[in-house]
C-alpha cells in the first residue's frame, strides 16, 4: 500500500483520474484506439465504431484486419466488423492464415454461421495441421456444428485435428461433443478403448 493513500483513520484513498470522453473523440482516433495497450480503451473504441454504424468506416477496418502489425488491433477490427454486420465469408477466410492465434481462433467462430455450406468446412481443412491447441479446439467445436451433407467431411476433419492434440483435455473434451454418438468412428473407438 502506498502510505501517501492512507488517510488519518487508516482508511486507504485512491486518487481519482480523469475518464477519457469516448463520446466526443473521433472516428479517426476511435480507430488507432483499436491498438491501445489498455484492454478498456479498445472495448470501449470498439463499442464507439458499432454504435456509430459509419459505413466510410469499412475500408480502414478492413485494412486494420488485414494488415496492422498489433494482433489485438486486427482482432478488435474484426469483431467490430462482425459487430457492423458487414463480413463475408471470403473476407473471414482470408484471415485464417493470420499469425497470431487469437485472430485465427476468431475467424473460425465468425465461420460459424456458414458452417452448413460443404464449401466453408472446405475451406476451413486448412487447419488440418493447427499447432495451437486453442485454435484446433475451437475448430472442433465449430465443425462439431455441421449437419447433413458437410458433416462426413466435418467429421473427417474433426478426426485429423484432434488427433494432433489427444493431450489437450479441452481437446479431447471437445472432440466428444463435435462426435457425440459417434461410436462407429475411429477415433471415437480408439478414445473408448
Amino acid at each position: 500500500i502506498d502510505l501517501r493513500l492512507v488517510t488519518d483513520h487508516g482508511q486507504v484513498t485512491v486518487p481519482i483520474t480523469k475518464a477519457p470522453r469516448f463520446s466526443g473523440m473521433s472516428n479517426a482516433r476511435l480507430l488507432k484506439t483499436l491498438a491501445h495497450p489498455d484492454g478498456w480503451w479498445r472495448d470501449q473504441a470498439q463499442a464507439r465504431l458499432v454504435e456509430s454504424g459509419d459505413s466510410s468506416l469499412l475500408p480502414h477496418l478492413r485494412q486494420i484486419c488485414l494488415g496492422h502489425g498489433n494482433p489485438l488491433a486486427r482482432l478488435h477490427a474484426l469483431w467490430t466488423l462482425e459487430g457492423l454486420d458487414v463480413l463475408d465469408q471470403e473476407f473471414v477466410a482470408n484471415l485464417y492464415g493470420d499469425r497470431d492465434p487469437r485472430v485465427r481462433r476468431a475467424a473460425i467462430q465468425l465461420a460459424e454461421r456458414w458452417i452448413q455450406e460443404e464449401a466453408t468446412v472446405k475451406g476451413l481443412s486448412i487447419f488440418a495441421k493447427e499447432r495451437d491447441p486453442q485454435v484446433a479446439q475451437q475448430l472442433v467445436l465449430t465443425l462439431g456444428m455441421t449437419e447433413e451433407e458437410a458433416r462426413p467431411l466435418a467429421e473427417d476433419l474433426i478426426q485429423q485435428v484432434a488427433r494432433k492434440h489427444l493431450t489437450n483435455r479441452g481437446m479431447i473434451l471437445a472432440t466428444g461433443v463435435s462426435l457425440w454418438g459417434k461410436k462407429d468412428l475411429p477415433l471415437v473407438q480408439e478414445l473408448l478403448e
